[in-house]
Formats: C-alpha cells, sequence, structure tokens
C-alpha cells in the first residue's frame, strides 16, 4: 500500500468536502453526491455500478483488506488517512475504516413516464423509516420510489445505513407538486391509493391492488394532509386493535408493499 497518496491534514480539500457532505444536505444536491462509510456498503456501491469517486481508508484497514484495497483503486482514487482524522469523517460511534464519496442517481420526475408500479411518501422525517421502506420496496420488486421535496433527505447517513444499499438500485425521484404528481397518476391509468385511518376507509384485507398502483404513505405523525387524501382514489385502512391508533409508517408501508407483491 505504499504506492497510494496519504492525508495527513485535517485542511486537506477532501477531507473538508467529506465533511461538508456529511454535514450539509444543500452541500451534496449542489455537488450531487453523497458520503458512505463501512466495508458492506462499499461493496454494496460497487455490486450496484455505483459511480465512486473517492475512497479514503486507514492503514489498518487497508492492511487487514489489502485485496479489496488493491481491487477498488483500479478504478477509484484512493486514499490513506491517518486514524486521527476519522473521526472528523465518520458518522458512527465505532469508525468504520473507509469512506467513499459516491455520485448521487436521484431522478428528474418525468410525469409523462411514469412506472406501473411505486410507492410515494409525502412528508416523511423519519431517516430510519424512510431507508427501511427503500430497503422494503426493493425486497418487493417496487423500484421506483417517489418522496416529497418537504421529506427527509434519501441521500442522508441514517436513511442509507437503514437501506442497507437499497437506496444505490431503487429509483428515487423528488416530487415538487404533489396534486400534478397524483394527476398524472390517474392520466396513466395508475390507481392510487392512501393509507388513511378513516372509517370511511376499505379494509385492507379486501383490497385486491391494480396492476398498474402507486401506494401515498404520509408522515409519522400527521399521516397524509387531507387535501392530497381528497385527490387520490383509494383510501385503504388497516384493521388493528383499538388501543393502537396507527402503525409505523415503514410498517404501514411494507404491509402495502407486500400485498401489491402478491
Amino acid at each position: 500500500m505504499n504506492d497510494l497518496k496519504k492525508i495527513t491534514s485535517k485542511n486537506n480539500s477532501l477531507i473538508k468536502l467529506v465533511c461538508e457532505l456529511n454535514q450539509h444536505k444543500k452541500q451534496r444536491y449542489e455537488r450531487m453526491q453523497f458520503v458512505i462509510e463501512g466495508l458492506r456498503l462499499v461493496q454494496e456501491a460497487i455490486k450496484s455500478k455505483l459511480n465512486i469517486l473517492y475512497c479514503f481508508a486507514t492503514a489498518v484497514f487497508a492492511a487487514k483488506h489489502a485485496e479489496f484495497i488493491k481491487s477498488i483503486s483500479m478504478t477509484t482514487n484512493v486514499f490513506l488517512i491517518d486514524e486521527s482524522l476519522e473521526k472528523k469523517l465518520s458518522q458512527n460511534t465505532t469508525p468504520a475504516g473507509i469512506y467513499c464519496v459516491c455520485q448521487m442517481s436521484m431522478q428528474t420526475l418525468n410525469l409523462n413516464s411514469l412506472p406501473s408500479k411505486g410507492i410515494a411518501l409525502i412528508d416523511l422525517q423519519d431517516p430510519g423509516n424512510l431507508g427501511t421502506i427503500i430497503r422494503t420496496a426493493e425486497a418487493f420488486g417496487v423500484n421506483n420510489i417517489f418522496i416529497s421535496k418537504n421529506s427527509v433527505d434519501a441521500y442522508s447517513f441514517k436513511v442509507i445505513k437503514a437501506s442497507m444499499g437499497s437506496c444505490f438500485r431503487v429509483k428515487i425521484t423528488q416530487i415538487d407538486d404533489i396534486p400534478s404528481f397524483i394527476d398524472s397518476c390517474h392520466k396513466a391509468d395508475i390507481s392510487t391509493y392512501a393509507a388513511v385511518l378513516s372509517e370511511n376507509s376499505s379494509n385492507f384485507l379486501n383490497i385486491k391492488f391494480a396492476s398498474r398502483a402507486m401506494i401515498f404513505i404520509g408522515n409519522e405523525g400527521n399521516g397524509l394532509p387531507e387535501n392530497i387524501v381528497n385527490l387520490i382514489k383509494y383510501h385503504v385502512k388497516i384493521p388493528m386493535e383499538s388501543a393502537v391508533e396507527s402503525l409505523n409508517a415503514s410498517v404501514a408501508a411494507a404491509l402495502f408493499l407486500y400485498k401489491l407483491y402478491i
């Protein structure tokens, strides 16, 4: 590993770049870049053919995974970093030893070319929920996820970690105008389904999803806004014991996605 470039200063421009991408959503989207850390996520990124721009590894990690570092250095700029810099780069309580800057693959919304199946997340705020939903969606064959602009950032560290690499493979698209999006679904003969806790909602157990379907899941605390619910064709409620008011957003999404899958 003696031929790898070494970074020892916290003032190095690439170290500053990683810190900025970690800390600021604005920087991530201006550069269309984000950071991943840990061997498993880096392996998932490579397997998913993600464009990895820079890789940083400690000497200890590089020595332990010499063949992996040799392989990744064939296509990516790899730098050895002092372990003292890890605290600046890592967002884990236990530093992972390897960090990569990757190119973002956020999709541009095309209302004239919508997929036959998808899930739309409106004002979702919990990164763990979003990451879990992304992974669940991929597991059940839904590879298009639409996220309202006021939702948690899909490329934040906690979302990436919770998705366990699924965010590298599914298509993630931001919705700026939700009513226009719903209208375009209907024009494309895509049935829309909202998770709504209402007495007038249809029983989840009795619903058979159309082959062309878009599922809508709302904010963890408030659900879907009423003006959005009124635009969606089918309102569906998951039956449960009366002592529990609602399910976690990722659990509700998982049930809807599974029913769509089967």
